[in-house]
């Protein structure tokens, strides 16, 4: 009887501690800076810090309408707060690109759409939710959505490389 006990303690104390970590899956911490309405800087309680990207979405770039209150409702969203960043990948920046939740179990990721102030990426997401919270936004006429020809950040940044080049070729 002693030799059980002395095997099903240890089983129970591990098989409880899996359970825990599966619990406690992502990362956590609080969010210490936002440049921009997709992206901030996690400090975790091991002081740590990590550059974060909202997974599915891309918020307008600093010289497009509405980045500043992009920025300003992610920051209001986060500040303060404490935050899980579920991990979905490592961008080419090394940027973690994960969808984040408050306490309350709320999505950011998808608050950020919904409230007009971001644009679902379907180039690198096929989230439903996604989809449609940015179908709602835009019938709404929402955040950007209420310009008549709200440009996504992907053809704003491409335009002004486009730019850039044709400033160069110029120049020669």
């Amino acid at each position: 009887m002693k030799r059980f006990y002395l095997f099903i303690f240890p089983l129970l104390f591990f098989i409880s501690s899996c359970r825990q970590q599966n619990t406690e899956e992502g990362l956590h911490g609080k969010a210490v800076n936002i440049p921009d309405g997709d992206t901030f800087t996690l400090l975790t309680s091991d002081n740590k810090t990590m550059r974060i990207r909202l997974y599915g979405i891309d918020a307008p770039e600093r010289g497009q309408d509405f980045y500043q209150a992009s920025k300003q409702y992610l920051g209001d969203l986060l500040r303060g707060k404490n935050i899980t960043v579920k991990v979905r990948d490592t961008d080419q920046y090394k940027r973690i690109v994960g969808e984040v939740y408050l306490m309350d179990k709320r999505n950011v990721n998808q608050a950020m759409i919904e409230a007009g102030l971001a644009w679902h990426y379907k180039q690198f997401s096929k989230d439903y939710n996604l989809a449609i919270a940015e179908e709602k936004a835009k019938e709404r006429r929402l955040g950007l959505w209420q310009q008549p020809n709200a440009q996504p950040p992907w053809e704003w940044r491409r335009d002004k490389r486009n730019k850039s080049k044709r400033k160069v070729m110029d120049k020669s």
